[in-house]
């Protein structure tokens, strides 16, 4: 259940692994959709932070395209166990953040869990393909294509304020 003590917090950012302060010393107030009211801080971080998070994002997107989907899904079925476990907490902040009833937050974090472990099932099952070479234009008949997935790389998402989470995942 949630709690209707209201506490403020200055949340860090993370970067390459650790959670940190903004050199920029300013912050981002964070208001109640229908508290009307303060509710957190985030950190307002410079241009150069920005772009050390998508450097060290970019290399550490290369470690992960290199590790094995055994181990990528042991570290999503983690992430999908944590949002659960975490799923109380979650729902307080959507609930405050974003104006949703605490059941409905709720929901979404156990859903997205699932949407994790769902999509985690599907890429464990998927295999390369073939193409015939003439199935595109210049292609030739006597030739086979081999069409293999893999991790895109990094990706900036900005989720919508309806489902953060969610959309997010």
């Amino acid at each position: 259940m949630p709690t209707n003590v209201l506490s403020l917090t200055t949340y860090p950012f993370y970067i390459n692994g650790e959670w940190k302060e903004s050199k920029s010393g300013e912050t981002i107030k964070i208001t109640s959709p229908y508290l009307y009211e303060e509710i957190g801080e985030v950190q307002a971080i410079t241009t150069e932070e920005v772009d050390e998070a998508i450097y060290y994002a970019q290399i550490a997107q290369k470690n992960w395209a290199e590790t094995s989907l055994q181990e990528r899904a042991k570290f999503l079925y983690q992430w999908a166990d944590e949002l659960v476990n975490m799923q109380e907490e979650i729902a307080e902040i959507i609930m405050k953040e974003v104006g949703k009833s605490f059941k409905d937050a709720q929901s979404e974090v156990v859903r997205t869990a699932g949407f994790i472990r769902y999509t985690v099932e599907e890429a464990m099952h998927m295999k390369g393909e073939s193409l015939k070479g003439d199935s595109f234009p210049g292609g030739s008949k006597s030739k086979i294509a081999i069409v293999d997935r893999v991790p895109l790389g990094v990706v900036l998402a900005i989720p919508p304020f309806n489902y953060p989470v969610n959309l997010a995942a």
